[in-house]
């Protein structure tokens, strides 16, 4: 009967040391998570920021096209303008 009890002790005592290491190896995981999810938010920032960012350039090229659009049909009026006081 001790013997027996002695067994089931050591038996549940590996068991425990199994469960540390398991229990160590998921706080170590829980660990690397938070920080994982730390690291994406930041990425998720700073993507919404290059967001931004494109799109301001994305309007002011746009508004340097119309610009330049408008400038060619200037000259373009002022050469036909020319055209037909010199003809």
């Amino acid at each position: 009967m001790i013997r027996h009890m002695a067994n089931e002790n050591k038996a549940l005592g590996i068991q425990v040391e199994g469960l540390k290491k398991e229990l160590q190896s998921l706080q170590e995981i829980q660990s690397e998570v938070a920080y994982l999810e730390e690291e994406n938010e930041d990425a998720l920032e700073r993507i919404t920021v290059l967001q931004g960012e494109i799109k301001a350039l994305k309007e002011g090229l746009a508004r340097a096209l119309q610009e330049k659009d408008q400038a060619l049909g200037q000259i373009q009026t002022l050469e036909d303008g020319l055209s037909r006081m010199t003809s």
